[in-house]
C-alpha cells in the first residue's frame, strides 16, 4: 500500500470471497489517513480499466442495489463490494490485481 500526494492511496486485492467482496491490502487506518472516509465519493482505477466512481460507506445500506462500495469489513480491512452483486465480477478485479483510490 502506497499513500499518494493530495489523498487516496496504490493497493492490491488481498482476496476474494466466495460473494464476490474483495479485500484490499489497506487497513482501515489507512483509509482514514488517504482520506477515504464516509460519506463521500471516491475514484476506483483497477489496472487497465477506466476509472469507476464509488461510494465510501459503513454498510451495504450505504448505497443502492448494483452500486460499487468502498467499506470496512469485518476484519478491519479496505474491501470493495456491489450491492447485491459480485464487485470482483463487476469491477473485473482478482487476488494480486493492483488499484488506485482517490477522494472524489
Amino acid at each position: 500500500m502506497r499513500r499518494r500526494p493530495g489523498g487516496g492511496l496504490d493497493t492490491e486485492v488481498v482476496l476474494v470471497d466466495t460473494f464476490g467482496n474483495v479485500q484490499l491490502a489497506a487497513s482501515a487506518a489507512q483509509l482514514a489517513e488517504a482520506r477515504l472516509s464516509p460519506p463521500m465519493r471516491a475514484w476506483l482505477w483497477p489496472a487497465r480499466q477506466e476509472a469507476v466512481e464509488i461510494a465510501v460507506g459503513v454498510t451495504f445500506a450505504s448505497v443502492a442495489p448494483g452500486e460499487p462500495l468502498l467499506y470496512v469489513d469485518a476484519a478491519g480491512m479496505a474491501a470493495l463490494a456491489v450491492r447485491d452483486g459480485d464487485a470482483a465480477r463487476t469491477l473485473g478485479l482478482a487476488p494480486g490485481d493492483r488499484l488506485a483510490l482517490q477522494p472524489g
